[in-house]
């Protein structure tokens, strides 16, 4: 059915000709998501409480690293040119205890690992190459010029670029923020994010299960997602009367920078999570993507928070966080890593499916002779949560096609949660 794009009152689709709401392509909506994403204002941390953040400023070097000429290796400092067979051992430098004189001819001094070079030392033997009587070193091997000593600024001078905005804060990026004496960061703020799932069935772990009820799993592994990224992520459960969703939406807006909600959203009976959120005034960017799993996915915006309706299916819930919310996370956390970590693999066996809706199918992976193969995990119903927690990557498959050959290259997207 021939179909034209459009965009009337936010909301992104295309209208076929006989006047239906068609789906939204997947490219376009995380292209819709990433657009309505803003990053979250900048705060001032110490260094070590930025980790797994994101810098909202540059970070430049305010010295030369190192800072002097040092000592790589414990060992002896020598003149090259004035040294003989053996030399006169005059003095001692350690890490932050310098040497002060001058040697002279057939003399040197002890020096330590990180010692400044002291003055007319323009070499250095290791340790294990000499050999001391009494106060006399006996050199066994050849010192040159330069032979470990490290120069001032030689990894990077004064006013360097050592980390552009929006990188990620890992445990080396703050060793190097304090090796430059910088006792605080400047970061994005981590974003609040709440998670409401809806059903009367649901019920919490260690409740007891009336005939056809659940356990509220959806809503503790999209948590679990959300501190996976380093974050703190509240959760609610709440019954399918509009009363109640209401009550518990407009608590979350006002709590939170980020709102997810699983179940309710499709056109069941007591689906209503979408129609409370508009009523509440979430303006509607989107609803029902061309994906699978995780066709019926929402998402508004309300004050300029985003908001995001998934389906209660686990793994279309899962899938939807994991290839939308978590762009839109990474994107207020001021991120500049790509959406997400994508890797191309062969197919170990065919895949067919229809064409028109993107496809993303669990997979593991195997590396082998140079190239990753990826495997479908058993059970790829969208209820089927084992073979999520098997799985290693996401295939991606496009629209476009309706099926895929053995030995077939494609996209797949690593399921890491973490951010380190």
């Amino acid at each position: 059915m021939t179909s034209v794009w459009l965009k009337h009152r936010g909301l992104w689709g295309s209208m076929s000709l006989g006047g239906h709401l068609a789906l939204t392509s997947f490219d376009e909506a995380l292209r819709c998501v990433l657009e309505h994403c803003r990053p979250l204002a900048e705060e001032e941390r110490p260094s070590v409480d930025a980790l797994g953040l994101f810098l909202s400023q540059p970070l430049i070097a305010s010295e030369d690293n190192p800072r002097f000429d040092c000592s790589a290796v414990d060992g002896y400092g020598v003149s090259v040119g004035r040294l003989n067979d053996s030399a006169v051992l005059v003095g001692r430098a350690e890490a932050g205890m310098p040497f002060d004189g001058r040697i002279g001819d057939g003399e040197c001094v002890r020096i330590l690992t990180g010692a400044v070079v002291p003055e007319d030392v323009d070499g250095i033997a290791m340790q294990e190459g000499c050999r001391l009587e009494g106060q006399r070193v006996f050199f066994e091997e050849k010192v040159r010029k330069g032979d470990h000593v490290r120069r001032r600024g030689e990894e990077y001078r004064a006013g360097t670029l050592l980390m552009p905005s929006g990188s990620l804060v890992t445990p080396a990026i703050v060793g190097l923020a304090v090796a430059q004496g910088r006792a605080f960061l400047d970061v994005r703020k981590a974003p609040r994010i709440i998670v409401l799932t809806t059903g009367n069935e649901l019920r919490l772990p260690g409740e007891a299960l009336d005939p056809g009820a659940v356990y509220a799993s959806n809503a503790s592994a999209l948590v679990a997602a959300i501190r996976a990224l380093g974050l703190e992520g509240g959760m609610s459960v709440v019954g399918d009367d509009p009363e109640s969703v209401r009550s518990a939406l407009s608590m979350a807006f006002e709590n939170a920078d980020l709102v997810v909600t699983t179940g309710g959203v499709s056109v069941g009976d007591r689906d209503c999570v979408r129609d409370c959120a508009l009523a509440l005034g979430v303006e509607e960017v989107f609803w029902k993507v061309a994906m699978k799993p995780g066709k019926p996915v929402f998402f508004g915006v309300r004050e300029g928070k985003p908001v995001f309706g998934l389906p209660g299916n686990p793994v279309a819930a899962m899938v939807a966080f994991h290839v939308l919310v978590r762009p839109a996370i990474l994107r207020l956390m001021g991120s500049s890593i790509p959406e997400s970590s994508s890797v191309s693999v062969r197919l170990t066996s065919p895949l067919h499916k229809r064409s028109g809706r993107t496809e993303f199918v669990r997979a593991c992976l195997e590396f082998r002779d140079g190239t990753i193969l990826a495997t479908p995990t058993f059970g790829q119903g969208s209820h089927m949560m084992g073979s999520m927690a098997r799985a290693e990557a996401l295939l991606h498959l496009s629209g476009e096609k309706e099926g895929y050959d053995e030995g077939e290259i494609v996209q797949a997207s690593l399921l890491k949660w973490g951010l380190l």
